[in-house]
């Protein structure tokens, strides 16, 4: 049985034997390859040589292995880490901080050298420590600054933060890290929308990041849609100044949600984002803990309407950085992220920690909890699956209903025929055409025992707008490039197969290119029947217009 879930495993310094780690990696389970950016700097030549070695190391693995493995950049944007230590502590990677000790957190390089404390590093258009006391939520409560989701935590009074250091107390004792991010409770950064421009290192890493081709943006604390339409723009310019070629108008970029705004503007973001992540860990700290298990269900219901592959991420299988089998509670959480729809599980430390012991053994796992809960899945009734997709499908015809009405009303007030908007409108009718075929192929899938939806996709649309209904089989996607291909293993249940285009048999032709590639991999065998899922003629991406049925002969 294939695993439809997908999976997404953090890659970090991998100093031995990087090529066989990584096929244990892709043989585990990885779908997608995380490089978090904030912990590598391109100025550094040593960095950037490494960056190059891994990227083409993963790609190199996965050609070989014969699997489709996709590469996600995760931009650092506006997170604030421990830049050095000062003082007395100069010259040090790791410190312990002891309970009731003073730390000094500054912005400064210079500093007393009888007083522990630390350097911080961001980038942006804000003031740390400024921003800190101007936007304190409880007056009589101190300002707590956290390390690794509270296993250190310093405290400071607001007369005792200037601007630009926090004279702390160490309330949670433990160790700290160069690079380690910090958040902030009962205060908060003021919101900025997100500006390349104050941004130099996200500038040189995009860069970089395009010239490797990567798969994904990773947005981290996106607030609002500018957020998402700057980078977009910025790496618009930047492809066209690389003159690098463009598979599709947007590049897919996943926004993070890990502020209570980003959730506030949830609908607005997920209209301008490929995908989202439930970035469980920062979002925790930027609300309240008891929150997030309903923040999830909500995020992921919405990306579910509006048809954007969701990821649920942070500290899923955290225990098995130390042991070979992780909590129940964890095995339980990834579970139900599954059963409530999300698309990908991603692991962090896990996988990336250094001294993460069972770091292939994590994706195993992920990997036999996934199977096991899509099997139970897949023994739902006809009438429970029905309900779970009718609710899906109808909440997608309303939101598209009420966007055409909106345009329509508009175009009645004007009084006037715009063929902006009159394309518009023929857009969302399109759209509501491949909405109602690709729920009926679900159904019917469901109801006949089909073993899988065999679809073909310009852009990887027709695959995202089917996989939303999560059928309980197979969504084989026949896409014309190794980028479509790759950016569909974050969508739940495809399984993409490069073909030749031909105009003079399509659809068919094409169809039969990608039952035969099936059966050579194993995924389908003679007799089986199959749903066949196309746009016909050729059209706008994401348009559904044929649907047929089919048995494989020889």
């Amino acid at each position: 049985m294939l695993r439809k879930a997908k999976i997404i495993c953090t890659i970090g310094r991998i100093q031995d034997k990087l090529e066989e780690v990584m096929e244990q990696f892709i043989t585990a389970g990885m779908d997608v390859a995380r490089i978090s950016m904030a912990h590598y700097d391109l100025n550094n030549d040593l960095d950037k040589n490494y960056l190059e070695k891994l990227i083409g190391t993963i790609r190199r693995v996965a050609k070989k292995s014969g699997k489709t493995v996709a590469i996600m950049g995760d931009i650092q944007g506006p997170k604030v880490r421990i830049k050095d230590f000062v003082g007395r502590l100069q010259g040090k990677n790791e410190i312990a901080v002891k309970c009731g000790e003073e730390f000094i957190l500054t912005s400064k390089n210079q500093f007393t050298k009888n007083k522990s404390g630390a350097s911080i590093r961001y980038e942006g258009n804000f003031k740390f420590f400024e921003d800190i006391k101007c936007n304190i939520k409880e007056k009589d409560m101190p300002i707590e600054f956290w390390f690794g989701d509270g296993r250190v935590i310093l405290e400071a009074l607001k007369e005792n933060i200037t601007s630009t250091h926090a004279s702390c107390q160490v309330k949670v004792a433990g160790n700290l890290k160069k690079g380690k991010g910090i958040s902030v409770k009962n205060s908060m950064i003021s919101p900025q929308v997100y500006s390349l421009a104050n941004y130099p290192k996200d500038q040189t890493d995009i860069k970089l990041l395009l010239q490797k081709d990567v798969d994904f943006f990773a947005l981290s604390f996106v607030n609002n849609k500018e957020d998402v339409t700057n980078l977009q723009e910025y790496i618009r310019l930047q492809l066209k100044k690389l003159k690098l070629p463009r598979v599709q108008d947007r590049f897919p970029i996943i926004s993070k949600i890990e502020t209570e705004e980003g959730f506030i503007n949830l609908d607005e973001i997920i209209e301008e984002s490929y995908g989202i992540m439930v970035a469980r860990g920062d979002l925790a700290l930027q609300t309240k803990i008891e929150t997030i298990p309903i923040y999830q269900k909500q995020i992921i219901d919405s990306c579910l309407t509006k048809g954007k592959p969701v990821i649920t991420a942070t500290q899923m299988l955290l225990s098995m950085m130390n042991f070979i089998e992780p909590r129940r509670s964890e095995a339980t959480d990834v579970a139900n992220a599954i059963f409530d729809g999300t698309d990908a599980l991603m692991l962090s430390e896990e996988t990336a920690a250094p001294d993460s012991k069972f770091r292939v053994d994590s994706i195993r796992m992920m990997a036999k909890i996934a199977t096991k809960t899509e099997e139970e899945i897949g023994r739902l009734s006809q009438l429970e699956y029905t309900d779970k997709i009718d609710h899906r499908h109808e909440k997608a015809l309303t939101a598209l209903r009420m966007e055409r009405d909106k345009i329509e009303k508009e175009l009645r007030n004007r009084k006037i025929i715009n063929q902006a908007y009159q394309n518009k409108i023929i857009e969302l009718q399109r759209r509501e055409d491949g909405e109602n075929i690709s729920y009926n192929s679900c159904k019917i899938a469901f109801e006949s025992k089909f073993s899988a939806i065999v679809i073909l996709t310009e852009t990887g649309g027709t695959a995202r707008i089917i996989s939303r209904f999560k059928p309980n089989i197979p969504i084989i996607g026949g896409v014309y490039n190794a980028h479509i291909a790759r950016i569909l293993k974050l969508s739940y249940g495809v399984e993409p197969i490069i073909i030749k285009r031909d105009d003079s048999t399509y659809p068919f032709g094409e169809l039969k290119q990608v039952i035969g590639q099936a059966k050579k991999l194993g995924i389908l065998k003679r007799g089986e029947r199959v749903i066949l899922v196309a746009g016909y003629p050729r059209g706008a991406p994401g348009t559904v217009t044929f649907l047929n049925i089919s048995k494989i002969e020889e």
